[in-house]
């Protein structure tokens, strides 16, 4: 079983939270209505305003587009849950169950993240704390898991990937569960030979199995590099950009497949996704 650290417990259930809603709310009022359904102008404005403001610190980055709640802090998601729970029970169950787990989450969540870097170094929650806070996250994730899987015929069978970033911040996040293409992302950014590229990736398997990963330039099924990690638990591919990689469509595909397993979704794999750049050669 995974013990998640706080921080990756806060982002855990953020980004459960996050697949969730847009997975239902876009069931319930259509894929492309549901954003105005659940969100109000003011909201939006302040999205947008957080999502201009990364833009800008990061020139040069084109940021992909997304569901829409890319911006949401954990205490906005839990809100946005509590005002429209109905298309969310199926995976969190009642409301009155569930309210518990988050009024226990969101003060341990708080102090967890609050002054990280703060010159005393003190560890803000005891251990005990700690595992609540990772079991509750833990908990809530397996329930998105099972209702996501709900929409894949083989979700109990295989694993999936549930998020996806790059070191520039190309982030995906996996709102479709089914598949041997789990996403895709064109980022814009231009490359050049000798640069490394770090991506971080989560996966879940329904029967908890450890899971494969690697990283293959332009399709080079013989080179890239590799790990293997506790289902649920991230891990990071580096891309070594090489001379060989020199085009204006240059991508990077990140395969994972459960390890020791005698079946694979897509025969040698379970799923994959890639990241698309310009790789240019250097000036001379």
């Amino acid at each position: 079983m995974v013990v998640y650290e706080p921080q990756l417990a806060v982002e855990t259930l953020e980004r459960s939270l996050r697949q969730l809603m847009a997975h239902a709310y876009a069931a319930e009022y259509g894929r492309g209505n549901w954003i105005d359904e659940i969100i109000t102008s003011d909201q939006r404005s302040k999205w947008a305003s957080l999502r201009t403001a990364d833009q800008q610190q990061r020139t040069g980055v084109i940021l992909p587009g997304g569901h829409g709640l890319e911006f949401t802090e954990l205490t906005e998601l839990v809100e946005i849950a509590r005002q429209h729970w109905a298309p969310l029970k199926d995976a969190l169950g009642k409301k009155k169950s569930a309210e518990p787990y988050l009024q226990t989450f969101l003060p341990l969540a708080e102090r967890a993240t609050r002054r990280r870097n703060a010159a005393n170094h003190n560890r803000p929650l005891a251990p005990f704390e700690q595992e609540l806070l990772s079991g509750i996250a833990g908990l809530i994730r397996n329930q998105v898991t099972i209702a996501m899987s709900s929409a894949d015929p083989a979700g109990d069978i295989y694993p999936r990937i549930e998020a996806a970033r790059d070191s520039f911040r190309h982030e995906m996040e996996i709102v479709r569960p089914d598949g041997e293409l789990a996403g895709h992302i064109d980022t814009g950014a231009i490359l050049h030979p000798g640069e490394r590229v770090t991506f971080t990736c989560v996966a879940h398997d329904p029967d908890g199995r450890r899971l494969t990963w690697s990283a293959r330039s332009n399709h080079d099924l013989q080179g890239g590099t590799s790990d293997t990690v506790e289902s649920g638990e991230p891990v990071q591919l580096t891309w070594v950009v090489a001379d060989s990689d020199v085009r204006e469509s240059s991508t990077v595909s990140l395969f994972m497949t459960t390890e020791d397993s005698r079946y694979h979704r897509c025969g040698s794999f379970d799923q994959r996704i890639y990241f698309r750049y310009a790789v240019r050669p250097l000036a001379t």
